[in-house]
C-alpha cells in the first residue's frame, strides 16, 4: 500500500508542488537575494532548513499514510440525483455568467486592491461564491478528458459560458492559465493523447499545445503587473530592458511568499502560544463579519482584517513594504504555525490534510493511467492542487469559498464515477 502511494498520480503532483514552491525558491533566494533581504524578513536565515524540513515532512507524509484507514465511498448517485445536479448546475452557471456581465460593467481588474466585499452588493458578492463552483467544474471536465471522455455539444456550450464569463471576471494571474486549460478541453476531442504518454512523435498539435501553455504563463504575468500597475504603466516596463528586468526580479521574489513565510516562521514561530491564540481570534471574528454579510439583520463591522494571510502578510514583509489591505499566502507548510492547535496535533492536521488530498485525486485518476501522464498533465494536476494546498485552513473560517470547492473535490468522485477510455457522454 505504501508503494502503491508513493508512485500515485497524487503523491507525484504533492512532490511537483513542493518542487515549484519551495525547492525552485532557494535558488531564487540565492540568486535575489538583495530583493529577498528588500521584501522579507527572516531572508537571512539558512535556506538548507527548508531542505531539511521537507525531507521530514514527507517521510511523515508516507509514514501515516500507511497508517491511516482508507475510506471508500461506494455509493454512487442515481441517474434522477444526477438530472437534478446537472440543472442545478445550469442555473449556477447562467448566475454567473449574468453577474461577470454585471462585474465587467463596474469594475475592472484591479478589484482586489481597491473594494472590500462588504461594499459591492449581494450580485458581486455571489460571484465570487460561484466562481469557486465553476473552478470545480472545471477541474471535473479536465478529469473527463483525461480519462478518455468525449465531451457532449451541451457540455462544451457550457464551457463556453463559463470562458467567456472566466474573462469578464480576471482579477488575479492565475485565471489566465484557467482560461488555456478551458480552450484547450473545448477545442480538443483528442486533448487525453496530449496529456497521456499516448503519441509516437511531436506532431504539429501537440507542439500548438505547450506553446499555448507558454502564452498562457507569459499572460498571467502580464495580467498580475496590469492588476497592480495599471495598464499604462505596464505597457512601458515593457518598453524598457532594464525595467522589464526589474519587475521579473520583483515578481520571482513575490511569488516566492509561501517559501519566505516557512523561512521566518521556522525561525521565529516555531512553537508560539500568542500566534495561535491570535490566528483563532481572528478565525472567530472572520466568522462573525461574513456571517453579517450573509445575514443583513445580523450587525457585526469588523474593523480591520484579521485573516490568515493579513497576519502572514505583517510577520513576513518588512516596514518598507507595508501595505494597508494585503495579504500573503503562508502556503501549506507554514501554515502549520497558524493552525489553531497545539503542537504537535497542529503538525498532524496539516499533514493528515495533505494525504486526504493526495488520495481523493489518486481516486479521480485510474492507477494505469498515473504512469502516463505528461509533464504539461503534471503541471495542470499542479495548478489545480495548488488551490488546496495553499489553503488548509480555509475550513475553519467555515464561511468561505474554498470550502465549496473542498466539499465537491470530497464529493465528487460520487457524480463522476465511469472512467473508460474513449466514453461517449450522455448529458
Amino acid at each position: 500500500m505504501k508503494t502503491d502511494f508513493v508512485k500515485s498520480i497524487g503523491f507525484k503532483v504533492f512532490l511537483f508542488y513542493l518542487f515549484f514552491t519551495y525547492i525552485v525558491q532557494i535558488f531564487f533566494h540565492l540568486f535575489f537575494y538583495d530583493k529577498f533581504q528588500f521584501y522579507y524578513n527572516g531572508a537571512n536565515v539558512n535556506p538548507l532548513w527548508i531542505i531539511l524540513f521537507l525531507i521530514v515532512y514527507i517521510f511523515l507524509v508516507i509514514a501515516i499514510d500507511s497508517i491511516l484507514p482508507h475510506i471508500k465511498i461506494k455509493k454512487k448517485f442515481s441517474l434522477r440525483t444526477k438530472k437534478v445536479l446537472n440543472f442545478f448546475g445550469d442555473i449556477l452557471i447562467f448566475l454567473f455568467f449574468i453577474s461577470s456581465i454585471y462585474f465587467a460593467l463596474h469594475y475592472d481588474i484591479s478589484f482586489r486592491h481597491h473594494h472590500r466585499m462588504r461594499e459591492t452588493g449581494v450580485l458581486i458578492q455571489i460571484m465570487f461564491f460561484l466562481k469557486e463552483f465553476i473552478f470545480m467544474y472545471v477541474f471535473f471536465q479536465f478529469f473527463k478528458v483525461l480519462n478518455g471522455h468525449i465531451l457532449s455539444f451541451q457540455t462544451n456550450f457550457r464551457l463556453i459560458i463559463i470562458l467567456i464569463s472566466w474573462l469578464l471576471t480576471v482579477t488575479s494571474s492565475l485565471n489566465a492559465i484557467m482560461v488555456m486549460i478551458i480552450l484547450s478541453i473545448i477545442f480538443s476531442k483528442k486533448f487525453h493523447k496530449i496529456l497521456l504518454k499516448t503519441y509516437d512523435r511531436l506532431s504539429l498539435k501537440i507542439f500548438f499545445f505547450y506553446l499555448l501553455f507558454l502564452c498562457a504563463i507569459l499572460l498571467s504575468v502580464m495580467v498580475g503587473i496590469i492588476n497592480k500597475k495599471g495598464l499604462e504603466e505596464t505597457f512601458n516596463i515593457f518598453n524598457n530592458k532594464d525595467l522589464i528586468y526589474n519587475m521579473f526580479s520583483m515578481i520571482i521574489t513575490r511569488v516566492s511568499s509561501s517559501y519566505a513565510s516557512l523561512l521566518e516562521l521556522l525561525d521565529n514561530y516555531f512553537i508560539d502560544l500568542d500566534l495561535y491564540l491570535q490566528t483563532l481570534t481572528g478565525f472567530f471574528h472572520t466568522f462573525l463579519n461574513r456571517l453579517s454579510i450573509a445575514i443583513p439583520f445580523f450587525d457585526y463591522h469588523l474593523q480591520g482584517i484579521e485573516t490568515v494571510n493579513r497576519e502572514n502578510f505583517i510577520i513576513l514583509y518588512t516596514s518598507e513594504n507595508f501595505l494597508e489591505r494585503a495579504g500573503a499566502s503562508p502556503g501549506l507548510l507554514a501554515s502549520i504555525f497558524y493552525t489553531p492547535l497545539i503542537f504537535p496535533v497542529n503538525f498532524i492536521y496539516i499533514i493528515v490534510y495533505t494525504i486526504l488530498i493526495i488520495r481523493v485525486l489518486n481516486n479521480y485518476i485510474k492507477n494505469y493511467l498515473s504512469q502516463q501522464c505528461t509533464l504539461i498533465c503534471l503541471l495542470i494536476l499542479y495548478y489545480f492542487i495548488t488551490h488546496f494546498f495553499e489553503a488548509p485552513l480555509d475550513i475553519f473560517y467555515i464561511i468561505n469559498p474554498t470550502n465549496i470547492t473542498i466539499f465537491m473535490y470530497l464529493l465528487g468522485r460520487r457524480y463522476y464515477n465511469e472512467y473508460h477510455i474513449i466514453q461517449k457522454e450522455n448529458n
